[in-house]
């Protein structure tokens, strides 16, 4: 999958994402969250392809020091596309993730996210975010190759790949769930 972040704009991200930590990591020390300073962090930008916008994984301990290790990954894609105020917030969901017991978005993680969300209001935090139509038009929907439509009902249907689906549609031997046999394949790439 393509790219849309320059080197420069990477290092860029990587400067800006670093800020944004430290002040999401300040907000939630002063939150009473103390345990974000007996973690370590590595800030990442990676190409999570289309399904993630951005992860918190837990690597394990430190062997020396016994902290716990995170990865916080954004994805590139979501970077090139996204208004700085959705990253922030992305930024604080994945922070709430490395505190005791908020790996899943329910109980501790939910809490949180629904205190910060009342006493920040400059936050907005969610199980899931919207990352926006531009990553949509350029990221999502450039991973098709081919589009099917019936003719009689208009539903649609795209694929990454040709498939038997695609050459039945192709020859006529498929049926839509609306009874019609007549379709329009288009090739999108």
């Amino acid at each position: 999958m393509k790219n849309y972040l320059t080197k420069t704009e990477e290092q860029k991200w990587y400067q800006n994402l670093n800020e944004m930590f430290t002040e999401t990591k300040d907000i939630l020390f002063k939150l009473g969250y103390k345990e974000v300073y007996d973690n370590k962090y590595n800030i990442q930008i990676k190409n999570l392809g289309t399904k993630s916008l951005a992860i918190c994984e837990f690597r394990g301990r430190d062997y020396f020091d016994d902290e716990k290790l995170f990865n916080i990954s954004f994805n590139s894609n979501y970077l090139a596309f996204a208004k700085k105020e959705q990253i922030k917030n992305t930024m604080m969901h994945e922070m709430i993730h490395s505190l005791d017991g908020c790996m899943s978005h329910t109980g501790r993680w939910k809490q949180i996210a629904t205190r910060i969300n009342y006493s920040l209001p400059q936050y907005q935090i969610k199980r899931t975010t919207d990352p926006g139509e531009e990553f949509y038009k350029n990221v999502v929907e450039k991973q098709y190759k081919y589009e099917i439509e019936c003719n009689k009902c208009h539903s649609k249907w795209r694929y990454q790949r040709m498939t038997k689906t695609i050459q039945s549609c192709s020859k006529g031997t498929a049926i839509c769930s609306c009874g019609s046999k007549d379709f329009k394949v288009t090739v999108l790439k």
